[in-house]
């Protein structure tokens, strides 16, 4: 791409140059409210030019205490995380130890999962965090080229920290 441009409502346009990865994102100074619609135009180079638009989450808020999530995680049974029902299309939670990880997808209205304690089993057991979003996506394809907009909100626990 030449250039990317996002714009919310009558805020924006933010123009955004790629990462090392050839990937675009927002800065963490670039908020938008939950709900907000973006919209996103690329004027093309090897990929072709380009217009969509995407919702972004609600908050994430976990009802898991801290002290309990983190013992549960260095285990190898079943996890089962809950959150306050949002409408997300997609929440992504991943735990890792060192290079190796383990990821769950689940349904934002859905206020519940569980990380099987079988795909635990196959970490390293020191070392574990897990780290989770919401996400809502919207997938173009131009041509051979598939073009993944997301918007993400971080996971934060009922105390206001983030997981």
């Amino acid at each position: 791409f030449r250039r990317v441009l996002f714009r919310s409502g009558t805020g924006g346009p933010w123009q955004l140059a790629p990462d090392s990865n050839d990937t675009y994102r927002a800065t963490a100074s670039a908020t938008w409210a939950p709900g907000t619609m973006l919209a996103v135009q690329a004027s093309g180079r090897d990929v072709p030019a380009f217009t969509g638009t995407f919702v972004v989450p609600p908050a994430l808020v976990y009802e898991n205490a801290r002290a309990d999530l983190m013992a549960a995680i260095a285990g190898a049974d079943d996890v089962v995380l809950t959150w306050r029902p949002i409408d997300a299309e997609e929440i992504w939670v991943g735990v890792q130890s060192g290079t190796a990880q383990v990821s769950c997808s689940f349904k934002g209205q859905d206020g519940m999962g569980t990380i099987p304690g079988a795909a635990l089993a196959t970490l390293p057991a020191s070392g574990r965090t897990i780290s989770s979003v919401a996400n809502n996506s919207n997938q173009l394809q131009l041509g051979n080229w598939w073009v993944n907009l997301i918007a993400q909100s971080r996971a934060q626990l009922t105390d206001g920290s983030v997981l």
